[in-house]
């Protein structure tokens, strides 16, 4: 997937490289291949399955198998490539210290791949060849063959193999970078890889963010002491030593001054949590990640009664892996006249039905611009998954929506693209998925567990073209979205609580009954009692040793250490 400098360590260098292609000399003699860094840790992925080039059952033994496989981030699926005084590559996998070897270097079509110790010899030896598409192509020394997947097989545990060059997407290879190489700059820890989609991917960025940021501490667990950081003035970073569960009493908690980042992944294990009140932007050029609230009942009317959202006229402001459950009125939405607003890898569920509840998802405010969803899980929302008012202008882009009366309802003057979602388990199909009025961009969304089956998935007039789009950003196919944002969605993918974890099953297991009329009838909760009262989690705390530089790169290996099981803090 295409996106935005995702981080300095971790970038897809296959599409994105620049420069002549490279021609290894028959001698074994190369240029450096384009795009390659010597000395770094590599994700190695051909082209026609996308799975990740590993050492079977993760051995350190001379001679162990080399296949494709899913990626699920560990050591033996990543790769260290060093450039050799020759111009040659050795490719060293992490996890047994062993390099890519062809068994005695045998020319003969289809031999398989394996690990070695390094001894230095040809058959240990490639050269990695930049094709015009961007991918590599990577050739033994010993045997002048290329590795391919055998059989052009898109299964786990398919054999990789050498053969002749054919030019075909089982013998390209894309490299995508984990950590910086020879003067590289890996930021500490260990990297590991998080969601496709990073906070810059819409229409927000965060350019405003510099090393001389003004540092806040919350040292505690409290209200008070988030509110006095939130409320600062000043271009400011949020970072947490300490970790629980905040009761908000049922008040908001407002971010009331520009140039805010709020970093929820400093916590430590399991995390920020608030209850009981909503979380409101209210400065522009903000940006909230790594954080979960749970607004649940409470008393007064339910209008409005949302647990996150931007306020109206705000601007530039990101809402990036959170977690926003049980809403009474919508569950995270986008204020009225606002710009430039990007909601990225969320958990947005279970918005009440209660009496005086409405179970929404997300309402996009009239008058919105250059508002980008992308790569959310909607769960258990009846209505709303967005709704798009007046005027707006919105991307909706490889979402997930779960056990859903309504979906997206639009209004005079409203333009979205909607492209790469999946709409799954719906409930009430009286009307269209896409329905209301205004005008709308309609390619490769999916809907499943019930399909379509003849009915209308949009009764909005439709246009040929998206009327916007991020600069830079590709979409995900549809049929790879449920995956990915199942394994990324919410607030710390990689350390969710009961709460998280009950309805990221539900989704995955489909287990919920659509047999329903309406969304009285349904499994959508009417009380937080219904599915377990307000979280409880217990907290602890930690000391950070936060830099004086490099500040953007520390809140990212951050950020990927709740993301993926594999990553570890800076």
């Amino acid at each position: 997937m295409t996106r935005h400098d995702r981080r300095s360590f971790l970038r897809l260098v296959g599409a994105s490289s620049i420069g002549a292609v490279a021609t290894a000399a028959a001698s074994g003699s190369a240029s450096a291949a384009p795009g390659i860094t010597s000395g770094a840790t590599y994700r190695l992925t051909p082209v026609h399955s996308g799975k990740a080039l590993e050492v079977a059952g993760a051995g350190t033994a001379d001679g162990d198998n080399v296949q494709q496989w899913s990626w699920n981030g560990g050591d033996h699926q990543r790769w260290i490539v060093e450039e050799l005084d020759d111009g040659t590559y050795r490719i060293e996998n992490v996890n047994s210290g062993n390099v890519l070897d062809v068994p005695n270097g045998d020319t003969a079509n289809g031999t398989s791949v394996h690990q070695w110790s390094w001894n230095g010899g040809d058959m240990q030896r490639w050269n990695i060849t930049q094709n015009s598409d961007g991918s590599y192509r990577v050739e033994n020394v010993a045997s002048g063959n290329v590795l391919d997947v055998s059989d052009w097989s898109t299964a786990d545990g398919a054999d990789v193999i050498d053969w002749d060059w054919l030019e075909g997407d089982n013998q390209r290879w894309n490299f995508e970078e984990l950590s910086g190489g020879d003067g590289g700059s890996g930021g500490g820890g260990t990297t590991g890889s998080g969601s496709d989609f990073h906070y810059e991917d819409g229409f927000a960025d965060t350019s405003w963010f510099s090393d001389d940021v003004t540092v806040h501490r919350v040292t505690e667990a409290t209200q008070s002491a988030v509110e006095e950081a939130f409320t600062a003035s000043g271009p400011r970073l949020v970072v947490f030593e300490a970790s629980g569960v905040i009761d908000l009493g049922g008040s908001d908690l407002s971010i009331t001054n520009d140039q805010c980042w709020v970093a929820g992944q400093t916590a430590p294990s399991p995390g920020i949590t608030f209850t009981n009140g909503m979380i409101q932007v209210e400065g522009n050029d903000c940006i909230v990640q790594h954080i979960r609230i749970f607004r649940g009942e409470g008393g007064g009317a339910a209008e409005g009664a949302d647990p996150m959202n931007s306020a109206d006229g705000t601007s530039n402001v990101i809402f990036d892996h959170c977690t926003s459950y049980w809403g009474r009125d919508e569950n995270l939405s986008v204020g009225y006249d606002s710009t430039d607003t990007t909601v990225a890898n969320c958990l947005i569920a279970e918005g009440l039905e209660g009496p005086e509840e409405n179970s929404n998802g997300s309402l996009i405010g009239d008058g919105a611009t250059n508002v980008a969803l992308l790569g959310n899980v909607w769960a258990k929302n009846n209505d709303r998954n967005p709704r798009l008012k007046d005027d707006t202008q919105s991307v909706i882009a490889n979402n997930v929506v779960y056990y859903f009366d309504k979906a997206i309802m639009g209004s005079s003057g409203m333009q979205s693209s909607i492209e790469g979602n999946v709409y799954l388990g719906r409930f009430d199909w009286s009307d269209a998925i896409v329905k209301g009025d205004g005008t709308v961009y309609i390619n490769d969304n999916l809907v499943a567990d019930p399909g379509l089956n003849g009915r209308t998935f949009c009764s909005v007039s439709t246009t040929g073209s998206r009327p916007l789009w991020p600069s830079g950003l590709s979409p995900m196919a549809s049929g790879d979205v449920e995956s990915h944002n199942l394994s990324y969605g919410g607030a710390r993918p990689a350390d969710r609580i009961s709460h998280e974890q009950r309805v990221i099953d539900e989704v995955a297991n489909r287990s919920l009954d659509t047999d329903v009329s309406s969304a009285s009838d349904s499994d959508i909760p009417n009380h937080e009692d219904d599915v377990g009262g307000y979280p409880s989690h217990g907290g602890s705390t930690h000391s950070l040793s936060v830099p004086s530089s490099g500040l953007r790169d520390w809140i990212e290996q951050w950020a990927l250490s709740v993301e993926d099981p594999n990553a570890s803090p800076p």
